[in-house]
């Protein structure tokens, strides 16, 4: 049930005091939350407190309290960093509601995914989506998603259970995010689509290189 950050008590409002755990999924990432997770480490939102915490998988898997919640932080959409997310998801999800964020640095315009075809990394304009994109490696043209919706496939993610992109040093989009936690009843990540059946491990290795956009005939 979603939390109702409410509770009367002879007409004074007792608190809700909560614990988001902020499960950093990239170790690159994590000098970066922890800056931005200390300035705003305990919100006021409606009647609940919010109290949040910057915690590695490790971490949240041992301490976790199950009446915790849990924001998994991932910023890019590649396959490596999606099964990374699903490693971290499968050891957190029986016990929390659970969220995914996407990182981004504020106008931040582009984000990294993989090839379907052949998992080459690559980079994508936000202004592209929806367009027929090319890989450069394979040469095979595909329809190019928005990240939150990619990320939604590849997780097998309802549009019940929360996606979102906060911004690095945005109160507001971090607001926005841990308010939609509170209201959802949490995301099964058992399920992971594995796209990685069948492509050639090397090209993990590969510089991530900018999608081509084909032209309209």
């Amino acid at each position: 049930m979603p939390f109702s950050c409410g509770k009367m008590k002879t007409e004074r409002v007792i608190m809700e005091k909560i614990t988001l755990n902020c499960v950093v999924v990239d170790e690159s990432d994590i000098p970066t939350v922890d800056m931005f997770i200390s300035e705003y480490a305990l919100m006021e939102l409606g009647d609940c407190e919010v109290s949040l915490k910057s915690v590695t998988p490790d971490e949240a898997a041992e301490k976790t309290d199950s009446n915790d919640l849990t924001a998994l932080i991932m910023r890019h959409s590649d396959l490596i960093t999606l099964e990374t997310v699903k490693k971290a998801a499968t050891s957190l999800s029986k016990k929390n509601l659970m969220g995914l964020w996407i990182l981004r640095m504020e106008g931040q315009k582009d984000f990294k995914m993989s090839c379907p075809m052949c998992g080459q990394k690559l980079w994508v304009r936000d202004s592209d989506v929806n367009k027929r994109g090319r890989c450069p490696n394979c040469k095979k043209a595909f329809n190019l998603p928005a990240q939150c919706k990619q990320v939604r496939g590849l997780l097998s993610m309802d549009e019940t259970q929360p996606v979102c992109t906060v911004f690095e040093q945005s109160k507001i989009s971090l607001e926005s995010a841990v308010r939609e936690l509170l209201s959802s009843v949490g995301a099964d990540f058992d399920h992971l689509n594995d796209s990685s059946d069948n492509l050639d491990d090397s090209i993990y290795n590969k510089a991530t290189v900018q999608v081509e956009i084909q032209e309209e005939e």
